[in-house]
C-alpha cells in the first residue's frame, strides 16, 4: 500500500468511526431505558429491583449514587458473570448515572472498539479494502448500532469477542507471544461478560482442530491459550452453578417446535442487516434475503486465503448456530434462540462477506449486490430509528407530570416496570406496582385511596385478566377517564374533574351495594359456624335478580324483608339478603372476595360497587409455632401522604407473625385504641421469602386486613397504629406508624 493509499484508508476508516459514533449516539440521546436495562442499571449500582409498591421515584437505587464494588458483586451474583456490571459501576462513580446518555458512553465507545478490531481482523485476513468494508458492515448494521449503547453486557462482550477473533486468527498464522497473550485476556474478559461466548470459544477451538490437523507440534502450542483461558474460566464455575437454576428457570412460552426454529434462524441470520424488522417480513421475502445474504457469505468465503483457512471460518460462522438449535430442542426453551445472544456470532459471517467486496475484481454483479446490501442496512436503520418498536417511558413520565396534578399516584404493571417510569417521573410521585393474585383488590384501595387522580401504566400485560380488573376498581372511585395513546403501553388517568377540552369520558360503574356480616367483618375460622353474610344492593330495575359473587363465582342467596330501622330510599327499593358463607372447601390461609351481581329484566348484567374481603385464618398464624418469641409485621396502608374525607373508609392492610400465635390485631389512631380485627392469617408467600429463618407457613399466613371509619375522626393530621394481641391478652406494637389526614366532609 502506497503512502497516498495509506493515507486515504485511514481518512476513510475515520470517516466510517465517525458515522458510527454519529449512529450510535443519535439513538442514545433519545431511547429510554427498558426493563432489560433497569435489571443491569441496578445491579450496576449494586442493588437488584425488589420493591416495587410504594416507592417514589427519588427512592428508586437507579435514581442515587451507585453502590460499592462489593456490593455489586454481591448483587450480580446470582445472576450473570460481573465484568459489565464493574465497569459500569467504576464508570458511573466519576461521571454519575442521571443521564441514561451518560451511562450509555462508555458502551458506545466499546461500540467503536468493535468496529476497529473488526477493521484490522478483516485487513489482515483478506487485505485492507475487506478490512474497510468489514468496519463499515459493523458500522452501519442496525444490530450493532443498537446493542452499542443499550445498558446491557453485549457491548463489552462483543467487543472483547472481535479482539478475540483478531488475536485468534494472529493465532493461527504464527503470530508471537503478543497475540497469545491478548487472545487469552480477549477471550477470558468475554466470558466474564457474557455466558453465550463460550459458543464462540468453543467454535474457535473446533477451529484449531481442523486447522492444524495432522500438524501436531503447531496444535499442541495453540492448545495452551485455549488451557489458559479454560483454567481461568474454572475459577468461576462454582459461581455458574448456583446461577444455573435461576438461568434455567425462565419461562419462554410454550415450546415453539420445528416450525418455530426454522423461522427463528432466518431471522436470527438476518437480525445483523435489518434487527428487528426481520420480524415483520413474510415468510417469502425473509428467504429471498436470506438466500441473498448465504450467496454473499459463501462467494466471499471462497475469495479467502488457504482451504484450512476458509474451514475456519466457515465453522465459526455455522457451528454456534448449530449450537444453539441443539440447545433449543434438548432444553425445549424458545429463550435460547432469542436474536441479541447471536451478536457474538455475527463476526465470523460478516468476514467473508466483507472479503466478498474486498480484493475482488469490480464488477456490475457486485455493484449490484452492494446496492442490494445498503439497501437491507438502510431498511433496518430506518426501522430502528423510525419505527414504533419500543416501550416509550420517558414520554408516559412527561404526560404523567404535565397532564395529572399535584394530588396523585401511578399504578403500574407489571410490577417491575416501576423501575422504568419511575426513573423519568417527578421525585415525589408514588408508584404502585401491582401483581394479580387475591389481594389485588387491597393493593388497589391502598395505592388509590385518598388521592385525587390515579394513573396506571400497562405493559407486558398481553393475555392477563390484571388491566381489566384495576381498571373497574377505579372506575367505580372516580368519575372520569383519560386515555393517552401509546405503542404497546396503556396509560390512563383517572380522576373526578373533567379536562376543559371535553376530552375526558365517563367511568361506568356498577350500582350502589353493602355488606353487613355478623360481627362487622367476615372471618371463617377453623371448626367455628359459617359466618352470615347480610348485604344490599340498589336494583336498576324492580325485577331484577340477584346473586352473590364469592371469587367471580355465582352463589344463590335468599331475599330478606328490610331490616328493623332501615330507612327507605327513593327509587326502586333495595334488594336485601342474607347468606350463610360457606368455605369448608377452601384453604386454610385464604383470602376470598364477595360481590354482588344484578340481572336485569332486560338481560343486562352488572356487579355491584362493593366487594368484601373474607378471610379463612390459617391455625397456625392463630396458635403461633412456639419457641423463642419473634413478632415481625409491617402496616402496609394507608400510604404516605394520603387524605381523605370525614367518613370515608381508610383501608388498613399489611403483614404480621408472631411465634407465640395472634388472636387479633389492635389499632390505634393518635393513641387511642379504635378498632380489633380478627382477618388476619392469609397468604402472604413474598413475606416468606424475607425470612428464611422462619418456619415458611407462618412466614406465609400473615396477611391481615382492616378497614378504618374516618366519620368520628376530626378534621385535620392523625397517626395510625398497629399491635399484635397476644393469646394472653398483651399487646406487641408493630411497624411503621403511618400518617394520614383527614379533610371536613362536602356540605
Amino acid at each position: 500500500m502506497t503512502g497516498a493509499s495509506r493515507s486515504g484508508h485511514r481518512v476513510a476508516l475515520v470517516g466510517i468511526l465517525c458515522v458510527a459514533a454519529a449512529l450510535r449516539f443519535a439513538l442514545a440521546s433519545h431511547r429510554p431505558i427498558w426493563i432489560d436495562e433497569v435489571y443491569r442499571l441496578a445491579w450496576a449500582h449494586g442493588c437488584h429491583p425488589s420493591n416495587f409498591y410504594d416507592v417514589r421515584s427519588r427512592r428508586l437505587c437507579i435514581n442515587r449514587h451507585p453502590g460499592r464494588l462489593a456490593d455489586v458483586l454481591q448483587v450480580v451474583a446470582p445472576f450473570e458473570p460481573p465484568l459489565d456490571a464493574i465497569v459500569l459501576n467504576r464508570w458511573m462513580h466519576g461521571v454519575g448515572a442521571a443521564s441514561d446518555l451518560g451511562v450509555r458512553v462508555p458502551l458506545v465507545i466499546f461500540g467503536l472498539l468493535t468496529i476497529l478490531a473488526f477493521h484490522r481482523l478483516g485487513a489482515e485476513v483478506a487485505g485492507p479494502r475487506t478490512g474497510l468494508i468489514a468496519s463499515a458492515l459493523v458500522a452501519l448494521s442496525p444490530f450493532h448500532v443498537y446493542y452499542s449503547e443499550e445498558i446491557n453486557n453485549y457491548a463489552l462482550a462483543a467487543c472483547c469477542v472481535a479482539f478475540s477473533y483478531l488475536f485468534y486468527f494472529r493465532m493461527l498464522r504464527g503470530a508471537g507471544p503478543g497475540a497469545v497473550v491478548g487472545y487469552v485476556v480477549a477471550t477470558t474478559a468475554a466470558l466474564f461478560t457474557h455466558y453465550y461466548t463460550l459458543i464462540a470459544f468453543f467454535a474457535q477451538a473446533i477451529g484449531v482442530l481442523v486447522h492444524e490437523a495432522g500438524r501436531w507440534r503447531h496444535l499442541v502450542r495453540l492448545a495452551v491459550p485455549f488451557l489458559v483461558v479454560t483454567g481461568a474460566f474454572a475459577c468461576y464455575v462454582p459461581v455458574l452453578a448456583r446461577q444455573l437454576p435461576y438461568m434455567l428457570s425462565q419461562p419462554s412460552g410454550p415450546f415453539g417446535g420445528g416450525v418455530y426454529l426454522g423461522e427463528r434462524l432466518v431471522v436470527n441470520i438476518l437480525f445483523p442487516w435489518i434487527w428487528e424488522l426481520g420480524n415483520l417480513l413474510p415468510l417469502p421475502a425473509a428467504v429471498a434475503a436470506l438466500a441473498f445474504v448465504a450467496i454473499l457469505f459463501g462467494a466471499g468465503l471462497q475469495a479467502l486465503g488457504p482451504a484450512r483457512l476458509r474451514a475456519v471460518i466457515a465453522i465459526n460462522a455455522v457451528l454456534p448456530l448449530v449450537v444453539i438449535a441443539a440447545g433449543y430442542v434438548v432444553r425445549r426453551n424458545n429463550q435460547i434462540l432469542w436474536p441479541r445472544y447471536g451478536l457474538f456470532f455475527t463476526f465470523a459471517a460478516l468476514l467473508p462477506t466483507a472479503a466478498f467486496w474486498g480484493e475482488g475484481r469490480r464488477s456490475r454483479g457486485r455493484a449490484l449486490a452492494g446496492v442490494l446490501a445498503l439497501g437491507l442496512l438502510g431498511a433496518g436503520l430506518g426501522y430502528l430509528f423510525g419505527g414504533t418498536w419500543q416501550r416509550d417511558w420517558r414520554r408516559a413520565a412527561d404526560i404523567v407530570g404535565h397532564a395529572g396534578s399535584a394530588d396523585q399516584g401511578v399504578i403500574v404493571y407489571r410490577p417491575n416496570l416501576v423501575f422504568a417510569l419511575g426513573r423519568y417521573l417527578e421525585p415525589s410521585t408514588p408508584l404502585f406496582g401491582v401483581d394479580d393474585g387475591p389481594t389485588l383488590p387491597l393493593q388497589v384501595a391502598a395505592a388509590a385511596d385518598g388521592l385525587a387522580s390515579t394513573w396506571t401504566a400497562f405493559a407486558w400485560d398481553e393475555g392477563s385478566p390484571l388491566p381489566a380488573a384495576v381498571r373497574s376498581m377505579l372506575a367505580c372511585r372516580y368519575a372520569f377517564q383519560d386515555d393517552f395513546q401509546m405503542w404497546r403501553l396503556s396509560l390512563s388517568r383517572y380522576h373526578d374533574d373533567p379536562a376543559p377540552d371535553g376530552s375526558s369520558r365517563r367511568t361506568t360503574c356498577g350500582p350502589r351495594n353493602g355488606f353487613l356480616p355478623a360481627g362487622g367483618e367476615c372471618v371463617v375460622e377453623t371448626g367455628a359456624e359459617h359466618p352470615l353474610i347480610r348485604g344490599w344492593i340498589d336494583p336498576p330495575g324492580p325485577r331484577d335478580s340477584i346473586e352473590l359473587l364469592v371469587d367471580e363465582r355465582a352463589t344463590a342467596v335468599a331475599r330478606t324483608d328490610v331490616p328493623v330501622g332501615e330507612a327507605h330510599q327513593e327509587g326502586p327499593p333495595r334488594i336485601w339478603f342474607e347468606h350463610r358463607l360457606d368455605l369448608g372447601t377452601a384453604p386454610e390461609g385464604s383470602l376470598h372476595w364477595l360481590g354482588v351481581r344484578v340481572h336485569g329484566a332486560d338481560g343486562a348484567v352488572q356487579s355491584g360497587q362493593e366487594i368484601l374481603p373474607c378471610v379463612k385464618r390459617s391455625a397456625i398464624a392463630v396458635a403461633g409455632t412456639g419457641g423463642a418469641e419473634l413478632v415481625q409485621g409491617w402496616l402496609s396502608s394507608p400510604t404516605s401522604g394520603k387524605q381523605f374525607r370525614q367518613g370515608e373508609r381508610v383501608q388498613l392492610n399489611g403483614w404480621v407473625f408472631s411465634t407465640r400465635g395472634i388472636r387479633e390485631i389492635v389499632f390505634d389512631v393518635d393513641g387511642e385504641e379504635v378498632q380489633r380485627s380478627h382477618q388476619h392469617g392469609f397468604a402472604r408467600p413474598d413475606v416468606a421469602a424475607g425470612f428464611p429463618q422462619v418456619d415458611p407457613s407462618l412466614a406465609t399466613n400473615s396477611g391481615f386486613v382492616a378497614q378504618l371509619d374516618t366519620s368520628r375522626l376530626p378534621p385535620g393530621p392523625h397517626v395510625v397504629t398497629a399491635a399484635v394481641a397476644n393469646a394472653d391478652g398483651s399487646l406487641s406494637p408493630f411497624r411503621p406508624a403511618r400518617r394520614f389526614e383527614v379533610a371536613a366532609a362536602s356540605p
